[in-house]
C-alpha cells in the first residue's frame, strides 16, 4: 500500500534523535505500517539508522534487536529452534525478509506469540525485554508479559 500522507522521513542515529512527535510512526521493517492506511501520518522515522546488530551473542546472553528480521533470526544457526518459531508463521518471503522481531512482537502480530514463546518463556529462558519509554531511561522487564492488545505496547 502506498502512504501518500507521507512527506517526510527520519533516520535517528540516537536515542536522543528517536522522540516521536504526533503523526510521525517507527519503521522497522513496515509490513504492518505499509498494510494498511495511515491517514495519520506525515513522517516516518526509520530505526535502521541506530545502527542495530540483528544478532550478538555475548557472556550476558543473546541480544535481538527490534530491527531483525525473521529471516535472520530464522538463520540464526546457534538455536535451531528459532527457525522452527518462524516457520509456524509460514508467511510469505515478504514477510520473512521485512517483518522484524520488534514489530511482531511490540504490536502482538501473528509472530509475536512464536517468537516470544520460543525466546521467552517457552523454551525455559529467561528471557528480558529492554523498553525504551519517553523521557525515562530504558525499562527491563521479564519478555513472557507480552502487550496490553494488538497495537499497544506495554
Amino acid at each position: 500500500m502506498d502512504l501518500h500522507t507521507i512527506t517526510a522521513l527520519r533516520r535517528p542515529g540516537s536515542r536522543a534523535e528517536l522522540a516521536l512527535r504526533p503523526g510521525e510512526a517507527v519503521l522497522g521493517g513496515g509490513t504492518w505500517l505499509f498494510a494498511e492506511p495511515q491517514p495519520d501520518l506525515h513522517t516516518i522515522v526509520d530505526l535502521h539508522g541506530l545502527g542495530w546488530t540483528p544478532l550478538e551473542l555475548t557472556s550476558a546472553g543473546l541480544t535481538i534487536a527490534a530491527t531483525c528480521t525473521l529471516h535472520q533470526l530464522s538463520a540464526w544457526a546457534a538455536l535451531p529452534f528459532l527457525h522452527q518459531c518462524c516457520a509456524a508463521l509460514a508467511g510469505s518471503f515478504k514477510i520473512w525478509h521485512e517483518a522484524t522481531v520488534g514489530g511482531n512482537i511490540c504490536l502482538e502480530l501473528p509472530a509475536g506469540p512464536m517468537i516470544r514463546d520460543g525466546c521467552g518463556s517457552g523454551r525455559g529462558s529467561r528471557g528480558v525485554a529492554r523498553w525504551w519509554r519517553r523521557g525515562t531511561d530504558a525499562r527491563r522487564r521479564a519478555h513472557h508479559r507480552g502487550t496490553a492488545h494488538r497495537a499497544r505496547t506495554l
